[in-house]
């Protein structure tokens, strides 16, 4: 059976939308058993540390990053803060603001994840190399603007 032209926008909608549902079920499929074994973490547990590692975060950052209010970042870093991953600090200039920072434990995790993470996606990342790796990333964050395209809603604070 031969697919259906991509000249119709409603079957190229279709096939755009069923291949991400089908590469982020493939990734979660893939990655969280390792995640949850290993680090008993899942694949937003993983972003959630990153992004602390890499930004100089608030909760309120935090709660943009991941699309949620601002009152459920509490609830999402405590299980961090309990196991010793990740740390809240006064701010230096505003004591009524908070940072997020991770522990030495945060860090040494990211660094065992990421051995993981390298082992696993290493085998289909160097199935499809170099040139078609820079292509796959370059369309993953064109595909990660549309929100730019979208029209606005406020996200419950």
């Amino acid at each position: 059976m031969t697919p259906a032209p991509l000249d119709d926008p409603t079957v190229l909608t279709t096939r755009v939308l069923e291949a991400h549902f089908q590469a982020r079920e493939a990734f979660t499929r893939a990655l969280d058993p390792v995640l949850r074994r290993t680090f008993d973490l899942d694949l937003r547990d993983y972003m959630i540390l990153r992004w602390i590692e890499r930004q100089d975060l608030t909760p309120g950052n935090l709660a943009q990053l991941l699309h949620v209010p601002g009152y459920a970042t509490s609830r999402l870093l405590d299980p961090f803060i309990k196991r010793g991953l990740v740390q809240r600090l006064v701010d230096d200039t505003d004591a009524r603001r908070y940072r997020l920072h991770l522990t030495d434990a945060g860090r040494a995790a990211l660094r065992a994840i990421d051995t993981e993470m390298a082992v696993l996606l290493g085998r289909f990342l160097q199935d499809l190399g170099p040139e078609r790796t820079g292509l796959l990333l370059d369309q993953l964050h064109a595909m990660a603007q549309l929100e730019a395209l979208l029209p606005a809603e406020p996200v419950p604070t």
